[in-house]
């Protein structure tokens, strides 16, 4: 998740809230961390350096990507919120409402700065409430 949808889903968090839900950050290296934690999301952010909550096959975009028309319309709208550039930003992100017995909702990301669909995201944790 790049963060301008980072920042979007944490201006969600007193609706995350009221439904029994809390906003976490998994991140893949320490890079940037602090900075996005501080000024971006500001919720709990772990730490997975052996890659594990990306699954058996992390998902990465190459060069080639950056070029498709898409793609460039959406670096373009987020140009704002680009953050420092360093580390690895071809690894592709995802966003999952999880409940203690099962996950509710998921968007993963199949190209850059693809969002989750928001309204899909809150339509999920409102019909699936943690009491």
């Amino acid at each position: 998740m790049c963060r301008a949808e980072a920042t979007k889903l944490s201006a969600l968090a007193d609706r995350f809230k009221s439904n029994g839900y809390n906003l976490y950050a998994v991140v893949h290296e320490e890079i940037g961390w602090e900075e996005f934690e501080t000024n971006v999301f500001p919720h709990p952010v772990y730490l997975d350096e052996e890659k594990r909550f990306y699954g058996p096959n992390i998902r990465r975009e190459g060069n080639a990507a950056l070029l498709a028309p898409t793609v460039l319309k959406r670096v373009w709208k987020s140009s704002s919120n680009w953050g420092n550039l360093k580390g690895d930003g071809y690894m592709l992100g995802s966003v999952f409402a999880i409940t203690p017995s099962r996950i509710v909702y998921e968007h993963r990301e199949k190209t850059f700065g693809e969002e989750a669909n928001r309204t899909e995201l809150m339509e999920a944790i409102e019909q699936n409430k943690i009491v």
